[in-house]
């Protein structure tokens, strides 16, 4: 699927993160998906997207209105509402809450559980009850640079959520929730959590990140890392996407370009663009 977002040429361009007071236009088609961006009321998580098409291109053009443009592009980095729906196109998580609010894994092969022993209960260090779950990477799963996807990608977003100036938002969860992460091979491995808890079998919130491409940015200056990612430096970098589509043209401030990922290993998506 390919989105971008367009501005009106009468317009001025904004920097990325800028507030915009216009209207987005989002046109998702069978050779093009475009979100277009002109004047709409006020954005908010619930906020709706404008769904428009002529009957010429009914079958092949969505237009979705919003009034946001993405801060940036990180999937962990200045949380977003509209940069949420945008990698929501470009990723898939280890695990999420279908249609019927039922959890299920995306990038995982099953979900853990105590009865099929890929969870259990175990005693921390200091004597506290704590938890392990373990989960396995979807075979196939690759990066859409054609990278498969490892453990070394698990270990590396641990890494990186750890680090106080990382800039990630969810720091409870990857310095508090997991007390370590073993690999037990390329494919499979084991959180240890802090405590036992009912709601073990979600990590929704472990977004993933490539370790081949992003790693020797982070390790260069872990301190400026939030601005140096280039999720937010160069987006439509080859390496960052593993979901049905990816990013392939950013206008900051303007539009934003969604394509068929080629690497793809799920369902062929319902649009190129």
């Amino acid at each position: 699927m390919h989105i971008t977002l367009l501005r009106s040429k009468t317009e001025k361009p904004q920097e990325v993160g800028a507030p915009l007071r216009q209207r987005y236009v989002v046109e998702t088609s069978l050779l093009k998906a475009t979100i277009m961006i002109g004047r709409v009321a006020r954005f908010s998580a619930t906020a709706c997207f404008l769904a428009l098409a002529s009957p010429a291109t009914a079958k092949d053009t969505l237009t979705i209105g919003v009034s946001q443009f993405p801060a940036s592009l990180h999937p962990s980095i200045d949380a977003m509402a509209v940069t949420s729906y945008i990698l929501g196109m470009t990723r898939r998580p280890f695990t999420t809450y279908n249609e019927n609010w039922s959890l299920i894994c995306m990038l995982c092969t099953e979900l853990p559980s105590l009865e099929a022993g890929t969870a259990s209960y175990e005693t921390r260090p200091d004597g506290r009850p704590g938890m392990s779950v373990t989960y396995t990477i979807r075979p196939g799963a690759r990066w859409d640079d054609g990278t498969p996807i490892t453990t070394e990608d698990v270990l590396f977003t641990w890494r990186v959520g750890r680090h106080p100036k990382s800039g990630f938002s969810n720091t409870q969860f990857f310095n508090e929730d997991i007390l370590e992460i073993t690999a037990k091979s390329a494919t499979t491995f084991t959180i240890h959590l802090s405590k036992r808890m009912c709601d073990y079998q979600g990590i929704n919130d472990f977004e993933l990140l490539p370790a081949h491409v992003e790693k020797p940015i982070f390790e260069a200056d872990p301190d400026n890392y939030r601005n140096r990612s280039l999720y937010r430096t160069e987006p439509t970098h080859a390496g960052l996407s593993y979901g049905p589509y990816r990013i392939t043209n950013v206008d900051s401030g303007s539009s934003l370009v969604l394509e068929h990922n080629p690497k793809w290993w799920g369902k062929p998506p319902a649009f190129q663009k």
